[in-house]
């Protein structure tokens, strides 16, 4: 038997079955539930707003566009570092603007290897981006229903809990949001979820570190999952070691000692804490290095703001101390809980941004808590296994919650996972409702159906929330824009005006969200908002003519050559003259242009000629034709390369690449000079 032979003997041919087995399921009637939720979570893609775009308000572009940055800057020569933009301080190093290393790397090597075939084009990138979230959001509703149809044993019921849960507000409005933080997440939630099933059902310990471990690469919130889930799993153990034990002290705690160091809870959580612990260690390694290994690491941008997350950021807290206090944020999760059970065709709540205080929004808080206790109810009285799941299902979310109050408060979208109480809650009420009926299957088909119907409604009426077509075609034009202005600046840096800084107050925001401006230059652009001598190129949403402007063509930004633009309106700051007369002549040069800039003060002499004759230090370099004179002849109307501002004009030459030994110019009338002026350069 040949080497290949042996191989697909021992891997292909298994792996070909278990695909047969898989894709044979679908042929079974036992399949119809989740075909059905499928077809159901399809509306999410057809309905909607055209999603290539940013403008949604609040959190969810916000974060889109940031997320999207992040990916784009995401790359192996940066040491996988997450920030957003690179920019420069006032003495001209090298900075990374909001580190985010705080998080695993998985969600955004996701989003990065989705938007990796669409080039420069950002539009798509961020309609692939989009299209990634609802494609895990289907794979995540999948997931609870697969694991909820194993815990209740009837799949009907599974398909109408999923369906009205994940049918609710925050769920549908963040479930094309390009975050790590939501989809991402909720996803590997419901990944690990699952595996916690298979494991107590059919013991496949294996299976489920695999996909806790995954689910660790992509987000945090699996902890909230796997803490209630050892600790059920382990009293259990422990009960039952303890009830077999000798009566004596000492032999019941040697049979609770050996159940513990024999327990596969224990070996999940050693193992899945430590595997977390790597996988952090490795992002704020790598943000230590990327700031020169100088930082204290209790000082690391990713350390502070998880300091902040658990309260230890003493500042922050006496800022928002009335928005943290405990009632405060315990009525507004129960708004949020109370929100969740609520199908968005039939929600009477003004979701937009989820504040409490409005009367009727009371009725989302005692929704939330009557919710509660419903569940409490049904995990004490309901005749299923497992019930330890189930109810782990259901606090997970406070398990999350409670300890990072201090971000969750001012974070809508960390509703979505409380999406396990409206799961239990929803499944329990269907099998007391079947076991009313007389024909439980038919009851039970029919209630599936309608929560079917109600998913899809709701997504439909999600395509209300946006901006609308005028936003989208703007948008439009302003991403034709960046990309002709990415194409110019390359591994330039980019001067933006104040107004433009995502954190400022006036935020002009350059497109549907705060964050986008970074992500239509991300890349290796660099980005300042301070000293703008610095930079090769400006950025501004108005358009001024003349000889500075690079993209003449734009229609809602415009890109300028910073020395120009600035010799524009105020010359001495460009440089010394190389030539002091009554027009001043400067010399803009870098490595993206070398530009003669004439400035005058009182616009004189405008309507005479200028001669300019440059003289080469290697007579080679000048055309063949100009060869014999030994000077190249750039003569210029004013007319044809200025622009008059107010009381001052302004013309520009763009300069030969050859190496120049010196500049004659000047002006002549009647023969005469009005003024004339060389300057040579020393090799």
């Amino acid at each position: 038997m040949t080497g290949s032979e042996n191989y697909l003997r021992q891997y292909a041919a298994p792996a070909v079955g278990w695909l047969r087995g898989r894709l044979a399921f679908f042929t079974q009637p036992a399949a119809l539930p989740l075909i059905l939720l499928l077809l159901a979570m399809s509306t999410v893609f057809m309905f909607g707003n055209d999603r290539g775009h940013f403008y949604r308000d609040g959190n969810h572009d916000w974060n889109s566009s940031q997320s999207l940055a992040f990916a784009e800057n995401l790359s192996f020569q940066r040491g996988l570092l997450v920030f957003h933009y690179q920019s420069l301080d006032d003495d001209g190093n090298l900075i990374y603007t909001e580190l985010y290393n705080r998080f695993p790397k998985g969600g955004y090597a996701l989003i990065k290897l989705a938007i990796l075939p669409f080039g420069d084009n950002l539009g798509a990138k961020i309609y692939a981006a989009r299209v990634l979230m609802l494609l895990l959001f289907a794979a995540a509703a999948s997931l609870a229903y697969l694991a909820l149809a194993r815990l209740v044993g009837n799949r009907w019921v599974a398909l109408t809990a999923t369906a009205l849960a994940f049918s609710s507000y925050y769920i549908l409005y963040y479930s094309d949001k390009i975050s790590n933080e939501v989809t991402i997440d909720l996803f590997a939630v419901m990944l690990a979820f699952h595996g916690m099933v298979v494991f107590a059902q059919e013991g496949r310990f294996r299976q489920l570190l695999v996909k806790a471990c995954l689910a660790l690469l992509l987000g945090w919130h699996v902890y909230a999952f796997l803490l209630p889930f050892i600790i059920f799993g382990l009293a259990g153990e422990l009960y039952k070691a303890r009830a077999g034990s000798p009566p004596s002290l000492a032999g019941q705690i040697k049979r609770c000692g050996a159940a513990l160091l024999s327990s596969r809870y224990v070996a999940l959580g050693v193992v899945t804490l430590c595997f977390g612990v790597a996988v952090l260690a490795f992002s704020l390694a790598g943000e230590y290095f990327a700031l020169d290994g100088e930082t204290p690491p209790d000082q690391l941008p990713s350390v502070r703001s998880v300091a902040k997350r658990l309260g230890a950021d003493a500042g922050f807290n006496a800022n928002n101390a009335e928005r943290l206090t405990w009632g405060n944020f315990l009525e507004t999760q129960f708004y949020r809980i109370g929100t969740m059970f609520y199908p968005f065709f039939l929600s009477p709540f003004d979701n937009s941004w989820g504040v409490v205080g409005k009367a009727r929004d009371y009725l989302a808080v005692f929704t939330g808590a009557l919710a509660l206790i419903a569940c409490g109810i049904g995990l004490v009285f309901a005749r299923v296994k497992h019930k330890t799941l189930l109810a782990t299902l259901a606090i997970a979310g406070f398990c999350w919650a409670l300890p990072l109050r201090h971000s969750v408060i001012f974070h809508e979208f960390e509703a979505v996972f409380y999406v396990g109480i409206p799961l239990v809650f929803f499944a329990f009420i269907v099998l007391y409702l079947c076991k009313l009926s007389s024909r439980q299957s038919i009851a039970a088909v029919t209630v599936a159906i309608a929560a079917l119907l109600l998913f899809a409604l709701s997504s439909a009426e999600m395509s209300r929330i946006g901006h609308g077509g005028s936003a989208a075609t703007a948008e439009a034009e302003m991403l034709q824009d960046f990309k002709v202005i990415r194409d110019i600046v390359g591994e330039g840096i980019v001067y933006l005006p104040l107004e433009a800084d995502p954190w400022s107050r006036q935020s002009d925001q350059f497109g549907g969200a705060p964050w986008a401006l970074p992500y239509f230059l991300a890349g290796s652009t660099i980005i300042i908002y301070v000293d703008r001598n610095l930079a090769n190129f400006v950025i501004e949403r108005e358009r001024e003519p003349g000889p500075a402007l690079l993209t003449p063509d734009n229609r809602r930004v415009f890109l300028y050559d910073r020395a120009l633009y600035d010799a524009q309106y105020n010359p001495a700051i460009v440089a010394s003259p190389l030539i002091a007369s009554d027009w001043n002549v400067y010399l803009k040069d870098d490595r993206y242009r070398r530009l003669l800039i004439y400035n005058n003060e009182k616009c004189e002499n405008t309507g005479t000629s200028f001669f300019l004759h440059i003289v080469p230090h290697n007579a080679d370099d000048l055309p063949e034709q100009r060869q014999q004179y030994g000077f190249d002849n750039l003569d210029f109307r004013f007319r044809d390369f200025a622009v008059r501002n107010d009381d001052r004009c302004i013309a520009a030459r763009e300069l030969p690449e050859y190496d120049i030994a010196a500049i004659r110019t000047g002006q002549y009338t009647a023969g005469e000079p009005l003024w004339e002026g060389e300057y040579r350069f020393e090799r």
